[in-house]
């Protein structure tokens, strides 16, 4: 039997109380996740992965393509949601589009969410 192209991982957590469902799905072209606490799709992002140059550490540009307001606080949590993806896949397809539907946006519930993330991810 020939492997799926296509790799999906889904998983749920409690943050900062609230139900928080997360929705990766793997692809050669691009990858996605979703990140809801509202049952919905939310907002979407997409995230480019702009060259390494000299550093180790990857930069990304991000592009907010369908509701949400531009956000400064918005945009490094969704690069920190790339960076959690793509340091989890041996090579990272060149977009990712992001789904954020959040409840609650506090410094610690990112943090808590980008590394439930890089667990489902098995990293």
């Amino acid at each position: 039997m020939e492997r799926s192209p296509v790799g999906l991982h889904q998983a749920a957590c409690l943050v900062d109380g609230i139900h928080t469902e997360v929705v990766i799905n793997r692809f050669e072209d691009a990858n996605s996740i979703m990140v809801t606490q509202t049952k919905r799709i939310g907002s979407m992002y997409r995230v480019t992965r702009d060259g390494l140059g000299e550093s180790e550490k990857p930069s990304f540009t991000v592009t907010n393509l369908l509701g949400g307001v531009e956000d400064p606080t918005t945009d490094v949590f969704v690069r920190q949601l790339a960076l959690a993806l793509s340091s989890s896949t041996e090579a990272m397809a060149p977009q990712v589009i992001v789904w954020l539907s959040l409840q609650t946006k506090t410094p610690a519930a990112m943090k808590s969410i980008v590394q439930f993330v890089q667990s489902v991810c098995g990293k």
